[in-house]
């Protein structure tokens, strides 16, 4: 039988013995209380009768007390009261439920003739022994009657204490019986139902840990047996298919384990919490490590561990901060310079649309070689440059001669040339010092000299040097110097030449009587420099890579090398400051940079 069927039996049997006994013992208190109500209706009315009698008896002995001089009225009296004792007793008979009593008493009652005695006495005293006699036989009556009646109210009395006796034991019995039965079922019923409902529980509880050999043995023909059949059939199949995806995963696992180190370049893969999950074959050459030392571990621990990982991990939770100038990841080993540059993924897996982190992977590419033929082309170009510079500078001078009117004077056509060669030597040696600055910073020999300076100052300078520029396009000039600026230690040279370099590229892409906005503040521990426009803007695919060298704004029609931001970069790096752009298009750009007025050691 089913589980359901058998609460469900249970139940109702309980529900009609609780019931049945409701009905009998209602039952049985309501007849008892019936039949002692009506014993004691009865009780009374007897009660009443017998004051009848005994007041009709008082009268009685009243008359035979009486004179002869009342003989008559006496006799009226002793006929009415004797009438009113027949009435009385004739009542009372009928209370009695034994028949043969009730037939004596009422044959005695009948016997009681008073209207003989009445009319033949002529006076009351000659018939005194005869009335006597008859109150005498009258007592006699009553008393039996009212033991008659005490006998039926003693036998009231004992049934209804027999019906309260059997109905309190049958209570009892079965109050009993239901508390046995509630007594087991305390204890069958957790056991039952409770019992195999936790095997299955701690059975799921060894699934969701991956074991899948648990099983649930329940022998019973129920829906709990159903359930631990139903249960131990999933259970067989996550088997089946744990191993089916456990020989799939495992040979996928291999096959990208080897791909990953058939890689030439280092990876390593981290999880969201920057702990290590894999390292392919190159890392480890690279770090000369054992890959049990590294793999579980904690990018923090492992920097504190090993020097060399520490150059690798160095900066890597600034994930969005491009590392500083162009430099790169150098190791020293046998004598020979080893570099490497990193590139940081990140790994995230979209679900609809969520996307979850899940972790970065890090890729370390050997450019030795890249590095090597950078510098010796670095150091051609220096030393191209260094000897186009004397040359041109010679051009330069001898044109600036040619020009004097103490040598001759030039006619239109002449001057106009003039003009021309002398734009073209001023790009050249721009160009020529640009590519000399950078070659200073990738050869590290760029030499910065600090001294105290104040920054109204430095934005003066620049003023300064760019305010023909301004002056030709009649652009407003906006300066703004908030508050008393403290003096900081910069190299004064160089941080003019970046902020010369914000203010030309400003007035090259802002319109004729355009807005240059020039503001100096403090931030914090921080000087501020901002230079705004309100020029046509550079889009944000441009914007991220407009510090880089050679890198140029698309559609960017004026003349230029694409090295001046990422020169003037480098500067401010160099003395521990930040350097950012901002831009809305067809609203203009911001560029700007702060120093720091206390530098870190």
């Amino acid at each position: 039988m089913k589980l359901k069927p058998k609460i469900q039996i249970g139940l109702l049997t309980l529900f009609a013995i609780i019931t049945l006994l409701a009905i009998v013992g209602g039952r049985s208190m309501q007849n008892n209380a019936s039949n002692s109500k009506d014993a004691l209706m009865q009780n009374r009315r007897n009660m009443i009768l017998t004051n009848k009698i005994t007041s009709s008896l008082s009268n009685l002995v009243l008359v035979v007390s009486q004179d002869s001089a009342q003989v008559v009225s006496a006799m009226a009296q002793m006929r009415t009261s004797m009438s009113e004792i027949k009435r009385s007793l004739k009542q009372q008979i009928k209370t009695i439920e034994d028949d043969s009593i009730a037939q004596v008493l009422s044959q005695d009652i009948d016997a009681l003739n008073f209207e003989i005695i009445s009319s033949n006495v002529k006076n009351i005293y000659d018939a005194r022994t005869d009335l006597m006699s008859r109150i005498a036989d009258i007592e006699y009556i009553v008393k039996a009657m009212m033991a008659v009646q005490a006998q039926g109210m003693s036998n009231k009395v004992r049934e209804v204490n027999e019906v309260y006796t059997t109905v309190t034991i049958v209570i009892i019995i079965t109050s009993f019986l239901l508390f046995v039965l509630a007594a087991v079922a305390l204890f069958y019923i957790p056991e039952y139902i409770a019992d195999p409902i936790m095997k299955i529980s701690n059975s799921l509880e060894q699934i969701m840990d991956k074991n899948y050999n648990s099983r649930v043995y329940i022998d019973r023909q129920d829906e709990i047996g159903d359930l631990a059949d139903s249960f131990n059939k999933m259970a067989e199949k996550l088997e089946e298919y744990e191993g089916m995806n456990v020989q799939n995963l495992l040979l996928e696992k291999h096959r990208l384990e080897n791909i990953i180190n058939r890689v030439k370049e280092a990876i390593i893969g981290l999880d969201s919490e920057h702990k290590v999950l894999f390292v392919n074959q190159a890392f480890l050459d690279l770090v000369k490590i054992p890959s049990s030392n590294i793999v579980g571990k904690s990018v923090d621990k492992l920097s504190q561990r090993y020097s060399r990982l520490k150059k690798l991990f160095d900066n890597l939770k600034n994930k969005n901060q491009a590392t500083p100038g162009f430099q790169s990841i150098q190791f020293e080993e046998k004598d020979k310079s080893y570099y490497y540059e990193r590139e940081l993924i990140e790994v995230s897996l979209g679900i609809g649309n969520v996307i979850t982190h899940n972790g970065y992977i890090l890729l370390f590419k050997n450019i030795t070689e890249f590095r090597e033929h950078d510098l010796a082309k670095t150091n051609f170009m220096a030393t191209l440059s260094h000897e186009l510079k004397t040359p041109i500078s010679a051009i330069d001078m001898s044109l600036s001669l040619l020009k004097d009117k103490r040598i001759g004077s030039l006619n239109e056509d002449q001057t106009s040339l003039t003009s021309t060669i002398k734009q073209n030597i001023t790009r050249l040696l721009t160009l020529i010092n640009e590519i000399m600055e950078v070659s200073k910073i990738e050869t590290g020999n760029i030499i910065m000299v600090e001294s105290k300076a104040s920054p109204s100052d430095i934005v003066d300078q620049a003023l300064s040097a760019t305010g023909t520029f301004i002056d030709q396009k009649e652009i407003e000039l906006e300066k703004v110097i908030v508050g008393d600026l403290p003096l900081i230690n910069v190299d004064v040279q160089k941080t003019s030449g970046v902020l010369i370099n914000f203010i030309s590229n400003a007035v090259r892409y802002t319109p004729v009587k355009g807005i240059i906005r020039v503001e100096v503040s403090k931030h914090g521990n921080d000087i501020e420099f901002r230079v705004s426009d309100n020029g046509k803007g550079i889009i944000d695919e441009d914007l991220k890579n407009i510090f880089k060298r050679f890198k140029r704004a698309k559609n960017d029609i004026t003349k230029g090398t694409g090295l001046g931001l990422a020169i003037s970069k480098e500067f401010i790096e160099k003395q521990g400051g930040r350097i950012w752009a901002n831009s809305k298009l067809a609203k203009g750009c911001t560029f700007g940079f702060a120093l720091p007025l206390h530098k870190k050691a």
